[in-house]
């Protein structure tokens, strides 16, 4: 694994790289219908589909520094989330994604891993500036990305395997920096 395959810990969690024994329990996460509704439009993942995810995932952290952590609390082995980035769209696009346990919601938890990830973006691997997008009507996940002190910069109509029109969102290094991501060094 490359540099940014660290493990991050916040108050409240640890962030480890996702690995082959995440699968299972990767696989229970994204079947979920409210997890997946926005995340996925709704499409229901396989097994081999989240192979694939993991072994994208490995490359990522190998290739550019970055890719998606499982979410834990300490000492619990249950997998509360999934956070990190990965390539969207035509030409592709590396964008920050959580998807957040709905045993887990109403906590904080999604805005305090974005934040770990975020963080770890800016200071270990390099970006001067962090991506996201949300579908219109995910009013949760457009809240997170505000918190993070993230701004939108473009909405576009819902692109090709897309149900709903999407929302672009960015914050810059200086900005983080200076305070807009709130809480930004939680995890180190």
């Amino acid at each position: 694994m490359g540099t940014g395959a660290a493990i991050l810990r916040s108050e409240r969690l640890e962030l480890t790289p996702i690995a082959e024994g995440d699968r299972e329990p990767l696989l229970a996460l994204l079947r979920l219908e409210p997890v997946r509704h926005y995340l996925l439009d709704g499409h229901v993942p396989n097994a081999a589909w989240i192979a694939s995810v993991v072994a994208d995932s490995r490359d990522d952290f190998a290739r550019r520094g970055l890719g998606l952590w499982a979410a834990r609390r300490p000492g619990d082995p249950s997998l509360v989330g999934l956070v990190g980035f990965r390539d969207f769209y035509d030409p592709p696009v590396e964008e920050l994604l959580f998807a957040l346990h709905p045993d887990a919601w109403g906590q904080g938890l999604a805005t305090e891993m974005a934040r770990g990830v975020i963080a770890h973006a800016f200071a270990s691997a390099g970006r001067e500036r962090v991506r996201a997008s949300s579908d219109l009507p995910n009013r949760a996940s457009l809240a997170v990305l505000l918190r993070l002190g993230m701004r939108e910069i473009g909405r576009e109509p819902a692109p090709p395997g897309f149900k709903w029109e999407q929302i672009h969102y960015a914050i810059e290094r200086d900005a983080w920096e200076q305070g807009s991501g709130s809480g930004a060094r939680t995890c180190a």
